[in-house]
């Protein structure tokens, strides 16, 4: 490791228990058969069960590439092919447009193997070296061009990229200004369009004074690097550590993993039973060697939540948003959806998580998810319907005229998502209400409160399957119509379906019957909140002038009494008796009439005062 620790690290460039159980029973390690005199480093994952890594040994290149400072070779990318999940067949050069002049490698691979980021080598004009990261994207004919990343820096080196399961965020290691040490371990995030963010520092956690490097995040939320700042066993050790858990915990894994050597370019494979990293340890063949490694216990880390994202017809949707938020609403994690819509978080035991799932032209889904100590992948594949057009229309009139009524506020509150939205009437008393967040064949039930200048206001409720897409015309299928009021004339009851409130003899008591028709103006008060009005009781011309009186007054006071109990503003109602001074007819004083005629005087009328 010298030579490679020179040329790739030395020129500047919480959780659970992860670690159990003793290190000569957990790991066996194996010398791969590959192995030679020269140096191999930093394998990583290729889809297909193949592994490509950094190598100094001779290609099929015309020349011989060395640095003339050291008169070392350069690092070339090779691939082979796992072989009895502990050896790798005979290593190819991985492309001849991707090796270039200097050193290359290592590399990372998004999960469908199409997408690469690797580390190469500059120099300036006074020969110093800095590494930089690249990418390049298959296509029909091998690698594409090498793309320089943006945060790349003639001042400072960035090298060692590792990709995030989703392939959204990228670790890397760098000697950039404003870190812990030497060499710092860094993240960056990515977009699906491809754009790169700014690079974040991992910490205090994570990061030493010395040299922390080659990063290997698991599909499992653990990162697993090197150190030469944390003690150990050796010059660099491997240490893991739970990204999910906000890294609190740095481990170092036991022997014969980590020894007297140097130690480094750990990879873990999905199941966690196999892998591979470098290491410089006595007993190799030559300079560093790549070792391969069985393991027969997982390690402790955090659970996955994982995922995909389809259409109704089970179509990946891509561009698809997702959040992860915890049980206070607070946005954990997000992903975006690109390829197969893959989603992937890290969650912890015990604790409730939602996944809100979003695109635009589709319903948003979210779902409850409990996790529990027993859990280690849970899997929630969600499917988006496509939004339909709905939308809720009407036409407000005046009931006498027939004549649109504008400037009408007109409230809709959906009784299933308690959401309220209020419109005002155009000049020809429309409306539009727009039903985003139905789904055909939903059953709605939708609550309309029309308000307008001297109008009485009132509430229709609407209930309807939505068994198609379109306008749903509110004005064919309820009440639409507002009663015009003239205040100090117009009658409530000739608005409002109550019937005559009676009492029993000579008693001013409200009754049950009563008590139901006084709740009908209870109601239609509460609803136009700034109206006010006068209850005023009769009575028929039998018995004494002052007993009537004193009696209509009597229960007019209590029938006002029970509306005020029930209102808000209960001063907007008062009750008077008029005894038996204002008959409808000719039954005065004096004159006999049928009971029918008497019972037409005995009444109880409420006047609109004001709106």
């Amino acid at each position: 490791m010298k030579k490679t620790f020179l040329i790739l690290s030395l020129i500047l460039f919480s959780c659970t228990q992860l670690i159990a159980g003793n290190g000569d029973d957990r790991f066996k390690i194996n010398n791969l058969k590959i192995n030679n005199t020269h140096s191999e480093i930093g394998a990583s994952y290729l889809q297909h069960g193949r592994v490509v890594f950094a190598s100094t040994r001779p290609s099929a290149r015309p020349t011989y590439r060395e640095w003339k400072k050291s008169n070392l070779p350069f690092y070339d990318m090779f691939i082979s092919n796992i072989i009895d999940t502990v050896q790798l067949d005979e290593p190819q050069l991985l492309a001849w447009d991707i090796n270039h002049e200097y050193n290359e490698g290592p590399a990372t691979f998004s999960a469908d193997g199409e997408f690469m980021v690797f580390t190469s080598t500059t120099y300036d004009s006074e020969g110093v070296k800095r590494l930089k990261l690249v990418s390049s994207v298959i296509n029909s004919k091998g690698w594409g061009a090498p793309v320089e990343l943006p945060f790349n820096n003639v001042s400072y080196s960035v090298g060692h990229p590792t990709l995030s399961y989703d392939g959204r965020t990228m670790y890397f290691a760098s000697d950039m200004p404003g870190g812990f040490g030497g060499v710092d371990l860094y993240k960056v995030s990515r977009t699906i369009e491809g754009v790169w963010g700014y690079p974040e520092n991992l910490g205090a956690n994570i990061n030493t004074k010395d040299n922390d490097m080659f990063p290997f995040v698991h599909n499992s939320g653990l990162l697993f690097f090197a150190s030469n700042g944390r003690g150990g066993l050796g010059g660099l050790d491997i240490f893991v550590a739970n990204l999910s858990a906000g890294s609190s915990s740095v481990e170092a894994l036991p022997a014969p993993i980590n020894s007297a050597g140097d130690d480094f370019s750990f990879i873990l494979a999905e199941n966690q039973k196999t892998g591979f990293f470098s290491s410089n340890r006595e007993g190799g063949q030559g300079d560093d060697d790549l070792y391969s490694f069985t393991n027969n216990e997982e390690f402790q880390s955090s659970i996955i939540l994982k995922g995909i994202v389809t259409d109704a017809q089970g179509m990946p949707l891509i561009g698809t948003t997702v959040l992860l938020k915890d049980e206070a609403g607070n946005i954990v994690a997000t992903s975006v959806c690109d390829a197969d819509c893959p989603f992937n978080f890290n969650v912890e035991p015990g604790k409730n998580y939602t996944i809100e799932a979003s695109k635009e032209g589709y319903f948003t889904i979210i779902e409850a998810v409990s996790v529990t100590e027993n859990d280690k992948v849970i899997e929630r594949n969600i499917k988006l319907p496509k939004a339909v057009k709905m939308a809720l229309i009407g036409r407000v009139t005046d009931k006498g005229t027939g004549n649109p009524i504008p400037n009408a506020k007109v409230t809709i509150f959906d009784n299933s998502t308690k959401k309220k939205e209020v419109y005002t009437t155009d000049s020809n008393g429309s409306f539009r209400h727009l039903m985003n967040d139905k789904k055909l064949g939903e059953n709605a039930v939708i609550d309309v409160k029309l308000e307008a200048d001297k109008y009485l206001s009132v509430t229709r409720t609407y209930r309807r399957t939505l068994d198609r897409e379109g306008d749903y015309d509110l004005s064919l299928e309820s009440n639409l119509k507002m009663d015009k009021i003239q205040t100090g004339i117009t009658r409530l009851e000739d608005l409002v379906d109550v019937n005559p409130i009676y009492y029993d003899l000579a008693s001013a008591e409200i009754r049950p019957d009563a008590a139901k028709e006084l709740d009908k103006i209870v109601s239609v008060m509460n609803i136009n909140p700034t109206m006010e009005i006068e209850l005023g009781s009769h009575t028929d011309s039998r018995g004494g002038d002052l007993e009537n009186q004193n009696l209509s007054h009597l229960r007019a006071e209590n029938a006002a009494e029970y509306i005020k109990m029930r209102i808000s503003n209960p001063e907007r109602i008062y009750g008077k008796g008029y005894g038996e001074t204002k008959p409808l007819n000719k039954c005065k004083n004096g004159v006999k009439c049928s009971e029918e005629e008497y019972q037409k005087n005995r009444r109880t009328e409420f006047k609109i005062i004001k709106m």
